[in-house]
């Protein structure tokens, strides 16, 4: 909640107005970043221009099951299931709580963003975040909570940074 107060927040407000960045923009970003999956570049895009806008119901619901999406994504990639059979028969996609148990996911991401996504999104004495949007029990107000601005901080980080590192070291 300080974090956010103190940082994100004003942050986020100065890049806005100073940079004003369009959508466009962002494209450019989602479409070399490593966490996108082909396809998703838009709606990444379009998440995090609207989060950087303060309108954190259209990102939260743009951004969080994408980002679920790019776990199975990055996993994928080094050939770790996401999937496994349902006492049914069924092949089931693993849900984000479970992606998130992974150890794998601590080494593509780093284990403390893996904890801070897991209380953020998954753990119930978190925030809790994934559940309570995907069975509509988050009101207005909680979209306008530090919460969903920290994930929406955490997904532009998570997109941009290895993306920016990169430009960082062709430019040296």
């Amino acid at each position: 909640q300080h974090l956010v107060a103190a940082r994100i927040r004003p942050a986020r407000q100065q890049i806005a107005m100073e940079h004003n960045p369009t959508l466009h923009q962002f494209m450019d970003y989602t479409t070399t970043s490593p966490l996108v999956p082909p396809g998703r570049e838009r709606i990444y895009a379009l998440g995090l221009l609207a989060g950087l806008n303060g309108d954190f119901l259209v990102s939260t619901h743009l951004l969080m099951p994408q980002l679920e999406e790019s776990l199975r994504f990055l996993l994928n990639k080094i050939n770790v299931r996401t999937s496994g059979l349902s006492s049914e028969g069924l092949q089931r996609e693993y849900d984000l709580d479970r992606l998130l148990e992974m150890p794998e996911v601590g080494e593509i991401l780093s284990n403390d963003i893996a904890f801070d996504l897991q209380g953020l999104l998954v753990h119930p004495f978190g925030s809790n975040l994934r559940n309570r949007l995907a069975h509509g029990l988050m009101s207005w107000n909680d979209f306008r909570s530090p919460w969903v601005e920290y994930l929406w901080w955490a997904i532009l980080r998570l997109c941009i940074l290895p993306v920016l590192r990169y430009h960082q070291r062709e430019c040296q």
